[in-house]
């Protein structure tokens, strides 16, 4: 790895095993951000923002992250408590880019992480059973499936406030949805 120097006033630069990570604004910055993320949920009346890697995970955090089958998470929930959610052999890596700011919670490689973040979202909702979320635009539809099919559907609600966080991925989960029922429908009257 060659060593980098940058010097920016709001740019930090880190090296994570042997990839870059570049954060996107100071530690006070960024728990800043999470602390105005956390009052937001709670003014909207939201149990938790939880995304994937991308744009917004390193706006948060500051975690830039290789996208795989095996997402890495990352749940903010409206009490101010956060989680990284990432598989086990991952876990040194996951740790250094972390860089101690909230628990890394693993999975084994042969089991699934979703039952962990429902988990997790049902603990940040107590006492309520009702669990209220929203769900970052950059979340994969595989991830969103995967995690709500681990509530009943009387425990997990769609927000009215997701089409402001999420429109278009709504949209095309929506248009996914509809035309499926629509298949089914259509083979039904066959």
């Amino acid at each position: 790895i060659r060593h980098l120097c940058m010097f920016h006033e709001s740019l930090s630069l880190s090296v994570c095993l042997n990839s870059f990570t570049l954060n996107s604004g100071r530690p006070a910055e960024l728990a800043e951000r999470r602390e105005l993320l956390s009052a937001r949920l709670s003014a909207l009346n939201q149990t938790a923002l939880w995304l994937e890697s991308g744009a917004a995970m390193f706006y948060y955090t500051g975690v830039q992250w290789k996208r795989s089958e095996r997402p890495l998470l990352w749940i903010q929930a409206h009490n101010g408590s956060a989680w990284f959610v990432c598989p086990r052999f991952e876990l040194r890596r996951a740790l250094l880019a972390v860089q101690g700011q909230a628990p890394v919670l693993t999975w084994d490689e042969h089991l699934s992480p979703y039952p962990i973040v429902a988990e997790l979202l049902r603990a940040a909702a107590a006492p309520s059973t009702t669990v209220r979320t929203l769900i970052g635009t950059e979340t994969r539809y595989f991830v969103v499936r995967g995690v709500s099919e681990q509530f009943s559907e009387s425990q997990h609600r769609p927000s009215p406030e997701q089409h402001r966080f999420s429109h278009r991925r709504e949209t095309f989960v929506d248009r996914l949805d509809n035309a499926s029922e629509q298949r089914d429908h259509a083979s039904e009257q066959r």
